[in-house]
This record gives structure tokens, C-alpha cells and sequence, in this order.
């Protein structure tokens, strides 16, 4: 999976609940269970925009600093893409 949003649908009618995941694995069974598996999953209720789009700034900033080819530069690409991928599932933009 990559980063996003994470539905999850009840058979019962009740309201789906949904979570931000920064990827992960998923296997869907004949009977329409899926399993799935991701290093974690946030409510997107627990999100907060200003959070995000401070981490963005400070791994835009790491990125920019570290020296081409770097592991640093590859983590901070990483934590740019996730924090761009939590805005979206706000509905918000960052650049």
C-alpha cells in the first residue's frame, strides 16, 4: 500500500472508520477479508495540518541540506512524501 487513507468498512451498517497510513501490505481472502498489515495507522481525526506542514518544512530543509545520493537525503525525500501524503488526506496541499 502506499501512503494514504485506510477505510475501514463494517459489515453492520456503523460508519467506516478511517486512518492515515504511511504504507503497508494488504492480502484479500476469497471471503472478502483482507488482511493487512502497516508500521502504523492514525486517525485522521488525530491529524493536525499545522503539525504536518511544519514537518514538511523541516524535511524540505534536511533534503536541501543533505548531499545528493545520501541516505539522509533518501530519508528526508521519505518524510517529505509522507507529510505531503497526510496534507492530501486533509484535503490540503503543501509544495
Amino acid at each position: 500500500m502506499k501512503a494514504g487513507v485506510l477505510q475501514i468498512l463494517h459489515t453492520d451498517g456503523s460508519d467506516a472508520e478511517k486512518y492515515f497510513v504511511p504504507g503497508g501490505f494488504a492480502l484479500s481472502h476469497e471471503n472478502s477479508v483482507t488482511d493487512i498489515t502497516c508500521p502504523e495507522a492514525v486517525p485522521l481525526d488525530d491529524l493536525d495540518v499545522g503539525s504536518i506542514t511544519s514537518a514538511f518544512s523541516e524535511a524540505k530543509k534536511s533534503y536541501d541540506s543533505a548531499e545528493d545520493g545520501s541516505e539522509a537525503k533518501a530519508e528526508a525525500q521519505i518524510d517529505m512524501e509522507v507529510n505531503r501524503a497526510m496534507a492530501a488526506a486533509l484535503g490540503t496541499t503543501i509544495a
